[in-house]
């Protein structure tokens, strides 16, 4: 016993902002009441705390949120204590059991920013054919007055970033990976309909192949054309060396971190999306953006084309690149105008963060 949870403390490190990745514990006793009693029987003190951690995973899996967090209130180490209630966030949250996830994060104050974006990203639900844009709001809805209730004594800077993220979560668990997305999802100017235009252009984007015309997209997205149904896993890379600041205006989640910017009509606004959701599922081209910024007049569409290309290049002096920047430094918008002539890092592209997730699989790779 003590062996093998001496490999585990070696395989772990502590973190400022995010707890690490346990490896899994196979060796160790299936039956988790015969894991309860050796972890009980532990006399070295170090080892006792990586095994609560594991014995309160399992019982959160199982949905016992009560029994795992008395489990981690009951390791010593403040910091590992954190930790052991993030873990069980995310179980719970793969459980189904958003209100325990959310206590769960709330007694690790050290990791609550990322443990509540996790939870956002892990809920998973049962398929439901059938369902409704109005199903799918309800849904939501009835997720964020949980979220309302147990974040509420956040400050407002803090609080409403994490309602955007769980708000995001919910939407993905309901329609990414489920076919063409109810009929009128995200057609409205509302902040849950800005929402619902994110992964619904998610939900088209991995079904296409790379290089496939933005007309076609578009097309799919409208319902004009035929929706690319695909059973890949979701999976993607996100823009994250620069983020989308909110000093640039309004801004909406999309995946794994990052933000994108929000249009000022629907339609401005599925473009953006499109854009984003098309790099995100490696099916946007350098082209396709340089046509954006040469034609599209909006801030916003161009600016998010000049963001994506400056993470999509694989060479900081490759001609295309100069060339749309060349093209975005003529664009009437001042702001866009100003990003096209920051110089480009030394590294190129810029770092990208893939995070995927199969269908009918209740965690990311």
């Amino acid at each position: 016993m003590t062996s093998r949870l001496m490999a585990l403390l070696l395989a772990l490190t502590a973190c400022a902002s995010e707890p690490p990745i346990p490896v899994q514990l196979g060796a160790l006793p299936d039956d988790l009441g015969a894991l309860t009693a050796a972890c009980d029987a532990e006399q070295n003190a170090e080892l006792r705390i990586l095994c609560d951690q594991e014995v309160a995973v399992r019982q959160a899996r199982s949905g016992h949120a009560a029994q795992a967090r008395a489990r981690c209130n009951a390791v010593s180490s403040t910091m590992w204590s954190a930790e052991c209630h993030f873990l069980t966030a995310e179980a719970l949250a793969e459980h189904g059991s958003l209100d325990d996830a959310l206590q769960a994060c709330l007694a690790a104050p050290t990791f609550l920013v990322s443990c509540v974006e996790h939870v956002a990203m892990l809920q998973t639900v049962p398929h439901r054919p059938g369902t409704s844009a109005a199903d799918v709001r309800r849904f939501t809805e009835q997720a964020l007055t949980i979220a309302r209730t147990r974040l509420g004594s956040l400050p407002p800077h803090q609080r409403d970033p994490l309602l955007a993220w769980l708000r995001l979560g919910r939407v993905q668990a309901r329609v990414l990976g489920k076919g063409p997305p109810p009929a009128g999802l995200g057609d409205d100017r509302s902040d849950a309909a800005t929402v619902e235009r994110t992964v619904r252009a998610l939900e088209v984007a991995r079904g296409m192949k790379a290089g496939a015309p933005y007309a076609t997209v578009r097309a799919a997205w409208s319902g004009t054309g035929s929706w690319p149904a695909t059973t890949a896993p979701i999976e993607g890379c996100i823009p994250v060396a620069e983020p989308v600041d909110a000093a640039l205006g309004r801004r909406t989640p999309v995946w794994g971190n990052s933000w994108r910017r929000v249009g000022r009509t629907t339609d401005e606004d599925a473009d953006i999306a499109l854009l984003v959701a098309m790099f995100w599922a490696g099916t946007t081209h350098l082209d396709h953006l340089q046509a954006t910024v040469r034609r599209d007049t909006r801030p916003a569409v161009a600016w998010t084309a000049v963001h994506l290309a400056r993470h999509l290049v694989a060479e900081a002096d490759d001609n295309d690149l100069r060339d749309l920047l060349a093209d975005a430094a003529r664009h009437p918008d001042p702001g866009v105008r100003a990003y096209a002539s920051r110089p480009l890092p030394a590294v190129n592209p810029l770092p990208r963060v893939c995070v995927g997730r199969v269908p009918g699989r209740d965690h990311t790779p």
